[in-house]
């Protein structure tokens, strides 16, 4: 059975979410890091790091 966390994110006057400093550490961002939103549907979204999709993604299409 999978464990899921939740977090409080706080969306600032500028559109901006604040991520709390256990949820960054969680996902092992810093100050800088470029993240990738997917949405859903029922329009709910989930965030990954870039270099985590990179990381993923690699070779993928190596046989082609």
């Amino acid at each position: 059975m999978s464990h899921v966390e939740h977090y409080s994110i706080h969306l600032d006057e500028q559109g901006r979410l604040d991520l709390p400093s256990q949820l960054r550490q969680r996902l092992g961002l810093q100050t800088g890091d470029r993240l990738i939103v997917t949405v859903d549907d029922e329009g709910g979204f989930r965030v990954v790091p870039a270099r985590e999709l990179a990381r993923r993604l690699r070779g993928l299409y190596r046989d082609r």
